[in-house]
């Protein structure tokens, strides 16, 4: 509880705090509400069977589908088949190739069937079963959690679990032991974009 408590809350308490922060809180919203209108524009452009478009991701070398597929809600409010239909959906019938995930995932935290990991868990089957040769030709992207004192996500990295849960930071060993846990869960040698989810504050 007092995890969830913390990722739900530590923003809008940091906004509340200081003038500053309360303007980019506002530009936040801001920033959502436009990514929302974007994705209802890209749905609809999306929709009557047309295949989405494809452009490399910023300056590099690899080519990514105009939609990615966000994975969150995997593990709690949908479950493995489900899943499976959606990726199978996405990939087969609008050729994006581009999907994301995190350590974290699913959502909400708050759920009585929440596991850190699950999510990633559940793409890594996907994985396991299209094999390596379709696998090559995704982007798959995960995220490491940042700091939380006592985080189960941390604690998710080891198998088993580390009881008590450590803290979680975004130093050189937890990012390896994060890096290590994802790729075992994702059941691939590969990351092809690994992200920050928040800052080490």
């Amino acid at each position: 509880d007092l995890f969830l408590k913390q990722v739900m809350l530590s923003f809008f308490v940091r906004a509340s705090l200081r003038p500053t922060m309360r303007r980019r809180t506002l530009a936040s919203a801001a920033a959502l509400v436009g990514c929302f209108r974007a994705a209802s524009s890209l749905s609809s452009s999306v929709a009557n069977d047309q295949i989405v478009g494809a452009r490399n991701l910023g300056g590099t070398d690899l080519v990514v589908s105009e939609a990615c597929l966000g994975t969150m809600t995997w593990g709690v409010q949908n479950d493995q088949n489900e899943a499976f239909e959606q990726l199978d959906y996405a990939i087969r019938e609008k050729g994006v190739n581009f999907i994301d995930t995190a350590e974290l995932y699913p959502v909400p935290l708050f759920a009585p069937q929440w596991r850190a990991g699950a999510t990633e868990e559940i793409l890594g089957a996907y994985l396991h079963k299209i094999g390596p040769s379709a696998r090559d030709d995704l982007v798959v992207a995960s995220k490491i959690a940042g700091y939380f004192p006592n985080s189960p996500v941390a604690a998710a990295r080891t198998v088993p679990p580390s009881d008590p849960p450590p803290d979680g930071r975004l130093d050189s060993a937890l990012v390896k032991a994060a890096c290590a846990a994802s790729l075992r869960r994702l059941r691939t040698d590969r990351i092809d974009l690994l992200q920050l989810h928040w800052p080490d504050r």
